[in-house]
């Protein structure tokens, strides 16, 4: 890596950031529908990092062109935002979640309801609005643009740096640790209290809420080091100028510099810094599908997906087919016949499973299903069907039980 400076980027690391762009896709329509602010604002920042750094090191593999300036401004902007967008929609993940194991309960009034989701949206988007603002002040330039990694921010080293940008990024990562750390505390001392308060849920269970917290856990325990590597290499490695005034530091202002593969392999760490920072918004995008697209519901969403998409429809509750086969299953009770014909009609069954999930079942013998010979015999599935009926009865009193235990005027948390 050291030997041939960034050039190792291509053709691996665009292929990473695409396949962990996509692997964040997946998930995120689910949690946009649910209304899951801080995890739609996570895969959204880490979506769009994924994408920016792909494209970034495809068009300047090997060269240091600027066709379209504006772009290098977008990219810039992002990138020095972005480590703060990503923890504070971990933050507000985690706070929902102390919220809801510091109040034991799932629902608020609707009042309350607003003020969440008022703090999420400043946490997931306020908070990194503000460093970008915080940002311009300590930007010296416009940007630079590195031969094989495109355009990256730039920013002047003083004591003022530290103490409104550089320093934040670890503090914020403390302060998600420790609230991380009380929750777990507390989910210790009333592991039976919240097991039985799950129960309530309509959109939440007891698996999704372990698998955030162990999500915000890891995310900020991989997020810290880095920030605090960061604040260490710059205070250590690269020299440091006084704050002399605004006017001095936004001197040109408007230049673009450009740093040819060469210069930056004889930078000392440089390729180390620049390798560290570029990886780790692929792993964002892998740490994101880990813990958000690989639960159950995400799995049954992706099994109705390829349902949809083999039958080439969009997915119609019920459906009549006509088949003819030259015999039929034995092991549900069901005489074989020869060429018999097969009138389905497909029926749903809505039930909740043990993790808590509403999940619906197709059952193809329910309702008008008739099995038929060609001379006409007909058998019904006499004791399989009343087996089914039962079943849907038992699904529609386990859905009344647990709404009715949903307090009147009042809404449901969304982590």
């Amino acid at each position: 890596m050291g030997d041939n400076g960034l050039r190792y980027l291509f053709p691996a690391y665009p292929i990473v950031c695409i396949l962990a762009a996509i692997l964040t896709l997946l998930p995120l329509p689910a949690h946009w529908l649910a209304g899951n602010t801080g995890a739609t604002a996570l895969g959204l920042w880490v979506l769009g990092g994924n994408v920016i750094a792909a494209v970034n090191t495809i068009v300047w593999h090997g060269n240091l062109r600027n066709p379209h300036p504006i772009w290098g401004d977008i990219c810039q902007v992002y990138f020095s935002i972005m480590n703060f967008a990503i923890i504070g929609a971990t933050l507000s993940i985690q706070y929902n979640l102390w919220r809801v194991v510091r109040n034991k309960q799932l629902y608020v009034t609707i009042a309350e309801r607003r003020r969440q989701k008022i703090v999420v949206i400043c946490l997931c988007y306020g908070l990194p609005l503000l460093f970008a603002v915080l940002h311009y002040i300590i930007q010296g330039h416009r940007y630079d643009i590195v031969e094989d990694v495109g355009p990256v921010p730039t920013t002047t080293l003083s004591p003022v740096s530290f103490a409104i940008y550089f320093l934040w990024d670890p503090i914020l990562c403390l302060i998600t640790i420790a609230l991380s750390l009380h929750t777990y505390w507390m989910v210790l001392q009333r592991r039976g209290e919240l097991s039985k308060l799950f129960i309530s849920g309509k959109k939440n269970n007891e698996s999704r809420f372990y698998r955030l917290l162990a999500m915000t856990l890891v995310q900020t325990l991989i997020h810290f080091p880095i920030g605090l590597f960061t604040v260490l290499f710059n205070a250590t490695q690269l020299k440091m100028s006084p704050w002399i005034s605004w006017d001095d530091t936004h001197f040109d202002y408007m230049r673009i510099l450009y740093f040819p593969r060469t210069t930056v392999e004889s930078t000392p760490n440089a390729v180390m810094k620049l390798s560290i920072s570029f990886w780790t918004v692929p792993l964002c995008g892998f740490l994101y599908f880990l813990f958000f697209g690989t639960g159950k519901d995400a799995r049954r969403q992706y099994r109705m997906a390829c349902k949809i998409c083999s039958s080439g429809g969009c997915g119609r509750r019920s459906s009549g087919r006509v088949a003819t086969e030259e015999s039929l299953d034995t092991t549900a009770g069901v005489p074989t016949f020869k060429k018999a014909s097969i009138i389905v009609t497909t029926s749903v069954v809505r039930t909740r499973d043990e993790d808590d999930d509403y999940t619906e079942e197709h059952y193809p013998w329910m309702g008008s299903t008739v099995y038929g010979d060609s001379s006409g015999r007909v058998n019904k599935l006499g004791d399989l069907e009343m087996q089914v009926r039962s079943r849907e009865e038992q699904g529609q009193q386990t859905r009344a039980k647990v709404q009715s235990k949903a307090p009147t005027g009042e809404e449901e948390i969304t982590f």
